[in-house]
């Protein structure tokens, strides 16, 4: 299963509020405050939104920052580049009472996807306000940007406080930090580079979002760095025993909204993005450090489903509720791809999930007491918590004549890559590829291409359904060989409905 790509870089704590005494004064990110607000602290976050008018997006916005990332969110392809041009800068600090903030000044950008964001300043927050599959790190820089428009982009980057010594990158901020409130106060003789913070790899995360502390504005771009930076734990103490008892807002709802996994290109200093990876030998990808779980995971994908071990459970039926939607194709160079627009969804066991988009390998991933399919389909979809569920689909290449359901597809593959490809008066439902028998087995598995995320429900249809072999060829004369091996069950369990 094509694992798909996300930009995110987690450095936004947004306009963080200085406080003052009985009210606090929003910090705007260009450093000029504006209207005086009601004072706000961490003692009770999800009461924020009650506190003033001005902060009801906190408890009423539907894109509300920050989030636990959960599994993959949707198809791969490049969407554009990411770019930072951060120059040195005298060291200038504030405490503003919610935060220890670095302050920027003028002419250092970060560029993404064409459009260049001007870096305002930095700041910190402990734990991480992010999580990545439920796990906190110890702390989270977000660095906020703004554009000519005043549109907002945050980097943000996960700190674990896990190295021995000290991090000489933030050593010269983190021994400065303010011990009382005190805003843009010079440090004489010191200059720092944000640059210097970042980790070398800098695949990551992206998702429209908010600012994390009242009023919790939305349209915020969000970008999380994947690999975080160490420092020691007497710099985390540095931090924490100036910021008492936690800065972070608890993670939101994911709602409606997708979460890319490295679905940009990134490029800074000279470094590129994820890792490449292909099929020529899947067993070494997690080689690579990002892919770590590839080899080191517990719960891998695919299996092979050995009949007689599978246990009889109290599953539910499956229930699509698949529309008609325009046909959008991606090659993204590992599969070939239907993107699905919102509003369909599939019901497993009284749980719905989005329908998020299908794609196809070749041969079958998933196996069936050792019998291999000549193609399989992966209709993968996101609930509301963005937990993941996919439906596999077996196909055999053994029809005397094409599959009409396939057929709008299969004959408009795109040969090169390309993301989100429309084909003019098309549509296509995928429930129509479904077969009529939908007893599956079920059972708990990973992404199937690096990371290899764990925490996937999967959900394999018994019953194949079949294409002729003419069909069969237009996808492998475009991709041929696109499947991991069979992965150890290991002490799962798998449940035969």
């Amino acid at each position: 299963m094509k694992q798909l790509s996300i930009l995110m870089i987690v450095i936004a704590g947004l306009f963080v509020f200085g406080c003052n005494k009985s009210s606090d004064t929003p910090a705007d990110p260009t450093g000029d405050t504006h209207t005086t607000g009601t004072h706000w602290d961490y003692t009770d976050p999800a009461g924020w939104g009650d506190l003033d008018h001005a902060y009801a997006t906190c408890k009423d916005g539907v894109e509300q920052s920050p989030v636990d990332i959960r599994g993959f969110y949707t198809a791969t392809g490049v969407e554009g580049v990411l770019t930072t041009s951060y120059l040195a800068t005298p060291l200038v600090l504030t405490n503003n009472g919610h935060t220890l903030q670095v302050e920027y000044e003028a002419g250092s950008t970060i560029t993404i996807n064409g459009q260049s964001y001007e870096l305002l300043q930095f700041h910190f927050h402990s734990p991480s306000e992010h999580k990545v599959d439920g796990a906190p790190y110890d702390m989270e820089a977000h660095f906020v940007h703004k554009d000519a428009s005043g549109d907002l982009a945050v980097l943000g980057v996960f700190i674990n406080a896990d190295a021995t010594a000290d991090n000489a990158g933030l050593s010269s901020i983190f021994d400065n930090f303010p011990a009382t409130e005190v805003s843009h106060q010079h440090v004489t003789g010191v200059e720092i580079n944000g640059g210097d913070i970042l980790p070398v790899d800098k695949s990551f995360f992206h998702y429209e979002g908010s600012l994390t502390t009242p009023p919790c504005t939305e349209a915020v771009s969000w970008n999380i760095l994947k690999t975080p930076v160490s420092i020691s734990a007497a710099q985390l103490a540095q931090f924490t025993t100036i910021v008492h008892g936690g800065n972070a807002r608890p993670t939101q709802p994911i709602g409606a909204r997708t979460v890319v996994n490295d679905g940009f290109t990134v490029e800074t200093a000279g470094h590129s993005a994820a890792p490449h990876w292909d099929y020529t030998n899947p067993a070494l990808w997690g080689d690579e450090t990002a892919y770590a779980t590839c080899s080191n995971g517990v719960e891998q994908s695919p299996i092979d489903i050995v009949t007689a071990n599978t246990t009889t459970g109290t599953l539910g039926d499956i229930s699509a509720d698949y529309h008609d939607v325009p046909l959008v194709l991606t090659n993204n160079g590992h599969t070939l791809q239907v993107e699905y627009e919102a509003g369909s969804s599939i019901t497993i066991n009284g749980q719905s999930y989005d329908l998020l988009q299908f794609h196809f390998h070749n041969q079958s991933e998933n196996t069936v007491d050792g019998t291999v399919y000549d193609m399989e389909a992966h209709f993968v979809h996101k609930n509301a918590d963005g937990e993941l569920a996919v439906l596999g689909l077996f196909i055999n290449g053994d029809s005397t004549g094409d599959n009409a359901n396939f057929t709008p597809i299969f004959d408009n593959f795109p040969t090169t890559e390309v993301s989100h490809q429309s084909v003019a008066n098309l549509t296509v439902n995928g429930g129509d590829l479904l077969p009529v028998d939908k007893s599956y087995f079920h059972f708990d598995g990973s992404l199937t291409t690096p990371p290899c995320t764990e925490a996937v429900s999967w959900n394999v249809l018994k019953t194949p359904v079949s294409v002729s072999a003419a069909q069969l060829a237009q996808f492998t004369a475009i991709m041929s060989g696109n499947k991991r091996p069979v992965q150890p069950i290991g002490s799962r369990t798998v449940t035969n409905n």
